[in-house]
């Protein structure tokens, strides 16, 4: 049985109504009954195999609230969170010997495993690892591959300064709008990302695209995936691709 370190969870598959939720779900509920999350107890799940129980941990001052796996409780096998976390300069060399269409069919394939809100969607998984895109084969010491998976990040979820400099998958729906940036050097472009918080698209991270103005319609609600890294600029999360064609909207 393959172990896992500090692996966290920001989703979970509640089996009451066959859904993903999110963990600040639960938190509301526990902060609201005064602690009493019987609701959740023995009925949720890892969400992307629906198997591995999952256990709560509240927010205090010093830390923030998280789902882990129950250690009595284990992953599928074909599930990503089986394997241990890639590290930043694994994933980068994965990365850096694909082609800009097995990144974007990368990226898609994902977006069909994380975005299905009913389980019933399934993931699109063949029960095998091999054909899970947030894992990758990486060389170990001894010269022969290991899996490991890609962290993934919804962008409707906290970002954390804790995160800067991490690589992952960030995904979710989003409106999008482009922004044009003058520089010495020409014309440059942003993307604004937008989240839908209490029924108001509110802008929460941006990537730089460069020279790409990007075609977008800013009425249409998006499918994004972006393979990349959190920074901070005067305390506002953006992201920057691991490559420029590590970002994928439709």
């Amino acid at each position: 049985m393959i172990l896992l370190a500090n692996v966290s969870f920001e989703e979970f598959y509640y089996n009451e109504d066959d859904q993903i939720h999110d963990l600040y779900e639960i938190q509301k509920e526990y902060e609201q009954n005064n602690g009493n999350i019987s609701k959740y107890r023995g009925h949720i799940f890892c969400s992307e195999c629906k198997i591995a129980e999952l256990s709560f941990t509240h927010k205090t001052s010093i830390r923030r609230a998280f789902l882990s796996k129950i250690p009595s409780s284990d992953h599928a096998e074909y599930c990503s969170f089986k394997h241990d976390c890639a590290t930043k300069s694994e994933i980068k060399q994965f990365v850096r010997v694909l082609s800009d269409k097995q990144i974007q069919d990368r990226l898609e394939a994902a977006l069909n495993q994380l975005l299905p809100k009913k389980a019933k969607e399934g993931s699109g998984i063949n029960n095998e690892s091999k054909d899970n895109p947030l894992v990758i084969e990486v060389d170990n010491k001894k010269g022969s591959g290991v899996r490991k998976f890609i962290p993934r990040k919804s962008i409707n979820t906290w970002f954390d300064k804790s995160e800067k400099n991490k690589i992952f998958i960030f995904y979710g729906h989003a409106k999008l709008e482009t922004k044009e940036i003058a520089t010495k050097n020409g014309k440059r472009y942003e993307l604004i990302i937008k989240t839908n918080k209490q029924n108001e698209w509110i802008k929460k991270t941006s990537v730089f695209r460069g020279t790409t103005n990007d075609n977008i319609d800013t009425k249409k609600i998006y499918d994004i995936a972006i393979l990349g890294i959190i920074e901070f600029y005067n305390d506002f999360p953006q992201i920057k691709t691991v490559t420029f064609s590590s970002i994928m909207f439709r």
